[in-house]
């Protein structure tokens, strides 16, 4: 069963039990606000307006080649911009930042650090 069937499968039920439905949204939004998170003294709640998401194997391909993608297309940019200044000259970060980037880094990667919302 690929994504777009689950996803169909999944209105159909909602079509066909509609007081469930309600019943387990109603459920589901009262206990949002009891779910919070708390990130640098900074409580957070989640979204009450969210809904769930079916991802097959062909999503989970696609998104790795997503992420693969991302990732060499950094690597190539990172290191065009440690060994080319034309390249620096198109960055407009400081002379102490850039002098920071250009230190010989103590890590595997190229990345040091990288958070990417494919969901965006």
């Amino acid at each position: 069963m690929n994504c777009l069937e689950i996803n169909d499968e999944y209105i159909q039920y909602i079509k066909e039990h509609p007081i469930e439905s309600k019943k387990s949204a109603l459920q589901m939004t009262m206990a949002i606000p009891k779910q919070r998170t708390e990130c640098r003294r900074t409580v957070l709640y989640p979204d009450a307006g969210t809904s769930p998401n079916f991802f097959c194997q062909e999503d989970k391909r696609n998104f790795q080649t997503i992420v693969d993608t991302f990732y060499a297309i950094f690597t190539r940019v990172i290191e065009a911009y440690l060994i080319d200044p034309a390249v620096r000259a198109l960055f407009p970060f400081s002379n102490e930042l850039e002098e920071l980037i250009l230190l010989e880094p103590h890590y595997q990667t190229p990345i040091p650090i990288c958070r990417i919302d494919i969901f965006l």
